[in-house]
């Protein structure tokens, strides 16, 4: 076990799990629903994005990738992409609904779920052929997509309150993440766009 918290890549996953973990305990306290709690949650999960797509790089220039890695990595990749952008949408606006509002989120991580295992499933086998190319919306794009708008709105549309009921279609459709397309694949633009996302997002939400 030491060895494992010795190899450098794990790092970079701890810290994945470290701001996904902190973003969910801020939007479980009395003050979850605040905006500038919530925008505070949506950058510490960009910045989680950012060390999970890092990971990978800092195996491969080191040399040390490892299957206890990939694992690791999988269980960053539902807590950070899953479970904190299903929260944070609930702490939005999903909780004026309810048990339906909780029922969205359920839905969002267990399609986040799936298609994490699916991805592991076709990295083994290769059954999605299309080299470069996902198969439909992916995890990390899904949960960039969500945890950006609430963001957006939550620091600098504060005044505009979408429908409960919007937001859960919104929330429903990107879970269910076009399955069927092919998605152009490129950590090193995901990467980027992050980056820019966090350096955009961490002026105004920790000035």
């Amino acid at each position: 076990m030491i060895a494992h918290f010795l190899n450098p890549p794990n790092w970079f996953t701890a810290a994945s799990i470290f701001c996904s973990v902190t973003a969910l305990s801020m939007l479980v306290g009395p003050d979850g629903n605040a905006a500038d709690t919530l925008a505070r949650a949506a950058v510490l999960v960009i910045f989680g994005g950012i060390f999970d797509m890092m990971d990978g790089r800092v195996a491969r220039l080191t040399k040390r990738e490892s299957a206890f890695g990939v694992q690791l990595d999988s269980i960053a990749d539902i807590v950070g992409f899953g479970v904190a952008p299903a929260i944070l949408a609930y702490a939005w606006v999903l909780h004026e609904l309810g048990t339906v509002g909780a029922v969205v989120a359920f839905w969002y991580t267990l399609c986040a779920a799936f298609r994490l295992a699916r991805y592991n499933v076709n990295t083994e086998t290769r059954e999605w052929s299309l080299k470069g190319h996902s198969q439909g919306l992916t995890s990390t794009m899904a949960g960039g997509v969500l945890v950006s708008t609430v963001w957006v709105f939550s620091d600098f549309l504060v005044e505009v309150n979408p429908p409960a009921w919007f937001v859960a279609i919104g929330v429903t459709v990107l879970g269910l993440g076009a399955r069927r397309l092919s998605c152009k694949s490129d950590k090193r633009n995901a990467v980027q766009i992050l980056l820019l996302t966090a350096s955009g997002a961490c002026t105004p939400s920790f000035a």
